[in-house]
């Protein structure tokens, strides 16, 4: 007589937990093991099990916020896994779709200004998440559909764009005052761009 034993499916879910301010990762450990005071990502034995067993260094790992994604991911700091690739390095902003962007460039012909806004599902996420937004953004405006032609640079801090709403640079070309055609191009590191431009 032959027993068949029924399956069990085994909870394969770990967490990283993490130090919220400065991403550190704190501990590995099963996801039912996690407190209320815990800050951490769900993971997979899988993916972890490289850390766990010493086969990679807990110090070259780390947890990130993607900014496409809209959450939290574990990071491997390694030669063979790029943070970005070309498209997204040189990333043409498009026009606007129905949908509001993450972060708007507008070229105000009118009142002679580069005007760059936040979405609100990115700003309460960026909020909510306690993300660290001292960095700089920056978008280069270059000929039209070229982005090896730049005219100008516009850069300024994340941080001064989530608590002011938008960030206004004055014109400083006459191409600009002209609004003559041009594009714009960034790091592809938010989900959705668009640009416009208002005359």
């Amino acid at each position: 007589m032959r027993i068949i034993l029924p399956k069990v499916k085994l909870d394969n879910s770990y967490a990283v937990v993490f130090d919220p301010d400065t991403l550190a990762i704190r501990s590995i450990t099963r996801k039912n093991s996690v407190t209320e005071h815990d800050t951490w990502l769900e993971t997979t034995y899988e993916d972890v099990e490289p850390i766990l067993s010493g086969k990679e260094n807990l110090n070259q790992c780390n947890v990130i916020y993607d900014m496409k994604s809209k959450q939290y991911q574990l990071s491997r700091n390694t030669l063979d896994n790029p943070i970005y690739t070309v498209t997204e390095l040189i990333y043409q902003v498009p026009e606007p779709t129905e949908e509001p962007a993450d972060i708007q460039v507008v070229q105000d012909v009118n009142n002679t200004c580069w005007k760059v806004l936040m979405g609100d599902a990115l700003r309460t996420k960026l909020t909510n998440n306690h993300i660290n937004v001292n960095i700089e953004v920056s978008f280069s405006i270059t000929e039209e559909n070229n982005p090896n032609v730049l005219y100008r640079t516009l850069s300024f801090s994340l941080k001064d764009l989530l608590q002011n709403f938008y960030v206004v640079l004055d014109f400083k070309q006459e191409r600009e005052f002209s609004g003559e055609p041009v594009s714009v191009y960034t790091i592809h590191k938010f989900d959705t761009y668009s640009y416009e431009v208002i005359k």
